[in-house]
């Protein structure tokens, strides 16, 4: 039996504890039916999240690790799970890692596996800045990153669309667009 959702229907969110309809909420499903919507609208769902973020950053990055090793869904689980990197890290772990590596010190650290081929582990793995981080992945050549600011310039492709073709993922497409990264390409 499937519910009819009715997005006229009024719910107040905990956090600014205004009115909305229903459409203004997130909804939370499970095992692919709906349950239920979450207790804070859309807009402060947001900044929640955001400031979880900024207090918890070890466990954000965890999380992150955790999705692409063992979420099929993630755009990066090819290149971790799907080549069968598992994550035996803990929260503990990366604590340990970020004081033993002075990650308070970098400018934007980066989770870093020493040996690309092994998994995520406290002997493998280490903070380093993240353009470090990236040039030692550097899968692209020169011309490469030239077609894909061009095919994006000129509106061919969507970064999600690049970034499946050259088998990477959306965000390190968005920096080398931005020109964040190989600025000298």
């Amino acid at each position: 039996m499937v519910l009819a959702i009715d997005s006229t229907q009024l719910k107040t969110c905990r956090k600014c504890l205004q009115e909305k309809t229903v459409s203004e909420f997130h909804k939370l499903n499970k095992n692919g039916l709906f349950f239920r919507y979450y207790s804070y609208c859309k807009p402060c769902s947001s900044k929640v999240s955001l400031i979880y973020a900024k207090r918890n950053p070890l466990a954000i990055k965890k999380l992150q690790i955790d999705q692409r090793c063992s979420n099929p869904s993630h755009s990066s689980f090819k290149n971790y799970g799907g080549k069968g990197v598992k994550n035996y890290l803990t929260e503990e772990d990366l604590k340990r890692l970020w004081k033993r590596d002075k990650g308070h010190l970098l400018k934007h650290p980066s989770i870093d596996r020493i040996d690309s081929d092994g998994d995520y582990s406290y002997e493998n793995c280490r903070f380093i800045e993240l353009k470090e981080n990236v040039l030692r992945k550097r899968k692209f050549s020169f011309d490469k990153i030239r077609k894909l600011r061009l095919d994006y310039s000129k509106g061919l492709k969507t970064q999600t669309d690049l970034a499946k073709e050259y088998g990477t993922d959306q965000t390190h497409v968005s920096m080398i667009v931005r020109n964040k990264y190989y600025k000298d390409a």
